[in-house]
């Protein structure tokens, strides 16, 4: 962070830039291919599309409609904003937006990180589906500082983005290490399968109240439990909170110290946890 201070000190004292994503860049959009048109074009190139899992990569096919280094954007869904590097031969879906950069005063990777940051508040959540349109990218301005300064902003974060995917996989080589040592374990032991209505004293499900009553909220000092926080954990100390009338009007439910906690629903469904709290 040093040697950017002092390059910036050097080459920009007065401060940077900023420019529009229409006066650095060509934009565009993919084309439709739908799963059936990729699974009988099956080849080597890489088909990107809105979603996020995969690095966005939804099959490949035979053929490619872009080379070189551009960048691409979920235009709509739930992952509207999200942007992505992309480097080499591939073709993107019609629910991608593309940018080349076309202005020599940036670098592609530089515009990657600066948009990742940015792109996401220009994404209008109206109606129930995140949109960012071409016209509304074409106007978000970033900063624009002396090519070196992009190069040594672009050198640090790719450092920490490969570090960042070594810390990844180690943490799922270990939980791999975990699993296994953990069958082994149990394995040895004499055991039967049981019902789990037969060792436990009670099962319930809890409610939600509703988010557009104040009186549910509004310095409210007693834990609400969401499935958010149940992650494999013993859970000792929680920041949401409801009121006591909240407890009444609903089938929310108090949660006696050391119960075990199941997630049922959302992207934590099946998760468990156990409640230290004491109430």
């Amino acid at each position: 962070m040093n040697k950017i201070k002092e390059l910036i000190k050097n080459l920009c004292p007065n401060g940077v830039v900023y420019k529009r994503i229409d006066e650095l860049c060509s934009i565009s959009r993919g084309r439709v291919m739908s799963k059936g048109y990729i699974r009988d074009n099956q080849g080597e190139y890489p088909v990107y599309s809105s979603q996020t899992e995969n690095n966005g990569e939804l099959g490949k096919i035979s053929t490619y409609d872009f080379e070189g280094e551009y960048l691409t954007w979920t235009t709509d869904g739930a992952n509207a904003g999200s942007v992505f590097y992309r480097k080499g031969k591939f073709s993107v879906t019609n629910v991608c937006g593309l940018l080349q950069v076309t202005n020599k005063l940036i670098t592609p990777k530089y515009l990657y990180y600066a948009l990742s940051i940015v792109a996401l508040d220009y994404v209008n959540v109206g109606m129930g589906n995140p949109k960012l349109m071409s016209n509304v990218m074409a106007k978000i301005r970033i900063p624009l500082p002396p090519i070196e300064i992009q190069n040594e902003i672009v050198r640090i974060l790719d450092n920490f983005t490969e570090l960042e995917a070594e810390l990844e996989a180690e943490l799922e080589a270990r939980k791999k290490q975990y699993e296994y040592y953990r069958n082994e374990i149990i394995e040895k032991f004499d055991y039967k399968l049981v019902k789990l209505k037969d060792i436990i004293l009670k099962s319930s499900s809890g409610g939600t109240p509703l988010k557009s009553n104040n009186e549910f909220y509004e310095n409210g000092k007693i834990p609400w439990l969401r499935t958010q926080d149940i992650k494999f954990n013993e859970i000792y100390q929680i920041n949401s909170f409801i009121t006591e009338k909240a407890v009444q009007c609903t089938s929310a439910k108090w949660i006696p110290e050391n119960c075990v906690i199941v997630a049922i629903s959302g992207a934590s469904a099946g998760r468990c946890a156990i409640n230290k709290i004491k109430t």
